[in-house]
């Protein structure tokens, strides 16, 4: 669990606390950027949330079933790749279940925009049927 602050803005954080880690964003900033990369696969939830609810998420990520990474490939026909974004009030990152994201590899940037909103742009692996992290 990690609250960040003004000063890690432009820092890359890696997460590499496989039974979890949430991390705390500062309140949005027009310029902070943050950079987050999963350095081993989860068994519990990595999380990141906007300091408030008033700092809502837009954007989004790509979302890959880890199983078939290469499904732009026609051998692997039927695989499973998706965009999620988030909902207009969505301010947080919950990666809670291997259909979220929990796997090695990913990879979010988060951007404010402005005073009250965050950029989020990367590529998220999950597995299974896969589902929005966005809450």
């Amino acid at each position: 669990t990690k609250t960040l602050v003004a000063a890690d803005s432009g820092k890359i954080f890696t997460l590499d606390r496989a039974a979890g880690i949430v991390i705390t964003l500062p309140a949005a900033a027009a310029g902070y950027f943050f950079d987050f990369i999963v350095t081993t696969t989860f068994t519990g939830t990595w999380g990141i949330d906007a300091a408030s609810s008033a700092d809502t998420l837009q954007g989004g990520c790509w979302i890959v079933d880890k199983d078939n990474v290469g499904s732009h490939v026609a051998s692997n026909a039927g695989a499973t790749i998706g965009f999620s974004s988030p909902a207009a009030a969505d301010h947080q990152f919950a990666a809670d279940g291997a259909t979220k994201g929990w796997y090695i590899g990913s990879r979010l940037t988060y951007l404010a925009a402005s005073a009250s909103k965050w950029m989020v742009d990367g590529v998220i692996y999950g597995d299974g049927t896969l589902a929005t992290p966005f809450t």
